[in-house]
C-alpha cells in the first residue's frame, strides 16, 4: 500500500504551526509518561555560498583538500561533514561561525569515489540552514 501525501510549502507550514512553545507527551514502551514542552522558530542563519568543491566536480585530488565557502551572514557556529557516497562513511566537524575552510584529513578520501559536502549553519537558537554539493575525486 502506498500513500501518497501532498508537502506543505513553508508558508502553509508557518500558517498551519505557528512559532512558540509546543507541549508534547505520551508514554514509552515500559508505560512511563513523557512530557516536554519544546519552542519552534522559523529564524535561520543565512546559509553559506560558494562551496569548494562545488556541485559536480570532478578530479578532486584525494590528498591535500580544503574545503572552503563564504559567508553570508553571521552564524553561531558551522559544520562541515564529507561523506563517501558509496561506503557511507563520514567525517563531519563543528567550528566557530567565522571559520570559512576546513582540511579533510589525509586518508580519508579514495581515488574515484563521490563524495558530498555538506557546509550547514547553524544559528543562535539552534536550527540549521544545509547547503552541499556533491563531487568526485580523480581516479
Amino acid at each position: 500500500v502506498a500513500f501518497d501525501t501532498t508537502e506543505l510549502s513553508l508558508e502553509e507550514l508557518m500558517d498551519a504551526y505557528p512559532s512558540g512553545n509546543y507541549r508534547f507527551s505520551g508514554k514509552d514502551v515500559e508505560g512511563t509518561r513523557l512530557f516536554n514542552v519544546v519552542p519552534l522558530s522559523y529564524e535561520f542563519a543565512d546559509a553559506v555560498e560558494n562551496i569548494f568543491p562545488a556541485e559536480d566536480d570532478i578530479d578532486i585530488p584525494t590528498s591535500g583538500l580544503i574545503v572552503s565557502w563564504e559567508l553570508s551572514g553571521e552564524p553561531a557556529a558551522i559544520r562541515v561533514a564529507v561523506e563517501n557516497e558509496e561506503t557511507g562513511a563520514v567525517v563531519k566537524i563543528d567550528r566557530p561561525g567565522d571559520v570559512m575552510e576546513f582540511a579533510v584529513p589525509e586518508g580519508f578520501l579514495e581515488p574515484g569515489t563521490s563524495y558530498v559536502v555538506d557546509v550547514i549553519a547553524i544559528a543562535e537558537n539552534g536550527n540549521l540552514t544545509v547547503n552541499d554539493a556533491l563531487f568526485a575525486t580523480a581516479e
